[in-house]
């Protein structure tokens, strides 16, 4: 009755029959739940909206409303596209509730209308939802205005909104984004203390998760920090992290690009020899990613290190 060609899914007309026939008794709750399940793990492994969004509905119907919301919290941000959407906000209109609950549909409706235009759109609405008494819904919003006021450019509000949602929750996934984002905003405040301090403890956040990727980028962060406040053997053994994280990951663009901050750092600090090397590295890595810009920057910063060491066959 069911058959897979080339992973596209086709059901006998008996399927479709039954589907349609309003005599078909409805799925019971644990069917609903077991069905949710199934959708919700193929949907994360492959990317599909869609599966977020009908396991969702199936935890609506089954009775299970906070796991529906919860579900449907891990899927806003791949409704960028308009039918998505569409679906994705009717399946948060039909989930029934009460006042907190309604407050945290509505925090999943701004944040998905937030990925269709100009975020400060939602700016007001999410300044709102932050009030709430749930902190569920409080720390979501918390989160998307860090979002909003780092786009507006408002370093000051995307620090006091992330220091109010780390009050509000100890969700590391919500944390990480968010916080990444104020530690940006405090080195341009000039807080680079607190910087460096944010920064170290959204790598507490990630240890023992692999995610190389996010880890990369924090000790990239802490390395430019340590850079402007003029340790550059801190900055140094941080940027040397942050390669050896994206490298994990197989990011060989950002990996060659540690690399090539890696050797900058060591020209400030006039240690020619070691800078070649990092130059070396950053060359070998953009050939391989194969890009022809980042390349092209390699051999420039090659050739001029190898001035500075009076090596004159480059």
């Amino acid at each position: 009755l069911v058959d897979v060609t080339d992973g596209a899914v086709r059901i006998h007309g008996i399927i479709g029959r039954m589907v349609r026939d309003d005599s078909t008794p409805p799925l019971s709750p644990k069917v609903c739940k077991l069905l949710a399940k199934e959708l919700r793990q193929r949907a994360t492994k492959l990317s599909e909206p869609m599966g977020i969004i009908r396991a969702g509905e199936l935890l609506a119907h089954a009775g299970e409303i906070d796991l529906a919301v919860e579900t449907l919290s891990s899927g806003w941000e791949s409704v960028r596209d308009l039918g998505f959407l569409q679906a994705y906000l009717k399946s948060l209109a039909c989930i029934p509730g009460d006042a907190t609950l309604s407050a945290r549909l509505r925090v999943l409706s701004a944040r998905a209308r937030m990925r269709q235009g100009s975020p400060a759109s939602m700016r007001t609405e999410m300044e709102q939802l932050a009030e709430q008494g749930d902190h569920w819904a409080a720390s979501r919003a918390l989160a998307s205005l860090t979002y909003i006021y780092s786009e507006e450019l408002n370093h000051e509000k995307v620090v006091s909104s992330y220091l109010r949602l780390e009050g509000c929750t100890d969700e590391a996934d919500i944390l990480l984004d968010a916080g990444t984002l104020a530690a940006v905003s405090m080195v341009k405040l000039e807080r680079v203390e607190e910087a460096e301090a944010l920064a170290n403890r959204l790598l507490g956040h990630l240890q023992g998760r692999k995610q190389y990727d996010r880890e990369g980028d924090m000790h990239r962060l802490i390395a430019r920090v340590c850079a402007q406040a003029g340790h550059l053997a801190d900055a140094i053994a941080q940027a040397g992290e942050a390669a050896a994280c994206f490298e994990k990951a197989g990011d060989l663009y950002h990996a060659a690009a540690a690399y090539g901050y890696i050797g900058d750092l060591h020209r400030e600090a006039g240690e020619f020899e070691e800078a070649k090397k990092a130059f070396e590295r950053f060359r070998a890595l953009a050939a391989k990613w194969g890009d022809r810009n980042l390349i092209q920057i390699a051999e420039l910063a090659d050739a001029w290190v190898s001035l500075d060491i009076g090596d004159l066959t480059h």
